[in-house]
């Protein structure tokens, strides 16, 4: 049955692995379909976007956020994710954490800056290559919206439009069940189709 798998490093190999429900991973996204995925921090800096999930050209382990579906499933199929939420911590140690919508000029995912929660997992996409999906966010208040492949000024937007929603990977380093980072301190950079998808399907 189709279900998410993550892109594992260690050391020198790459590898696909099935991707267990509560397993920490960095989140790499697909910017505008251009086949680079970046690895996604907070904005920062000051101001109302500084909470905002980012994309980054590069970024320490300490720095990244880590992912996580908030289930015991061993296979994340399509209905299994649209079972339970995607939750996030800043860096290794932070605290889980569901994801907000802000609204600026546009709608953001963002780590706070709204009451509108994202309580669960409205729809998921996984792709027959078993290691993309997308997912569409139940956010309270406010129906559901896509994580997109587009932003503004690096901030990641929310949409409702399917065509644009995002290629999402997870990526892990090591064997490390609760940090997703391995333990490594070498900055996580963006990385080609070829390098996070076609070299491990």
């Amino acid at each position: 049955m189709t279900h998410v798998h993550a892109h594992v490093t260690t050391g020198f190999e790459k590898r696909k692995e099935t991707l267990k429900g509560g397993t920490p991973f960095i989140l790499y996204w697909n910017r505008s379909d251009m086949g680079i995925f970046y690895p996604v921090g907070l904005f920062g800096g000051t101001g109302g976007d500084k909470y905002d999930f980012n994309y980054k050209d590069g970024v320490a382990p300490g720095s990244v956020l880590q992912f996580r579906f908030d289930t015991a499933e061993d296979e994340l199929t399509e209905t299994k994710l649209e079972d339970t939420n995607l939750q996030f911590r800043r860096g290794r140690t932070g605290s889980w954490e569901r994801a907000v919508q802000r609204k600026g000029s546009d709608f953001y995912i963002a780590a706070q800056g709204s009451d509108n929660s994202m309580v669960g997992i409205k729809e998921a996409k996984v792709y027959d290559d078993q290691i993309r999906f997308a997912l569409r966010m139940d956010i309270a208040g406010k129906g559901d919206s896509w994580i997109s492949a587009d932003d503004n000024t690096g901030s990641i937007r929310m949409r409702d439009d399917s065509n644009r929603r995002a290629h999402l990977v997870a990526l892990r380093r090591g064997d490390n069940a609760d940090d997703a980072t391995g333990g490594y301190d070498a900055k996580f950079y963006p990385m080609s189709w070829a390098e996070l998808i076609d070299e491990i399907k």
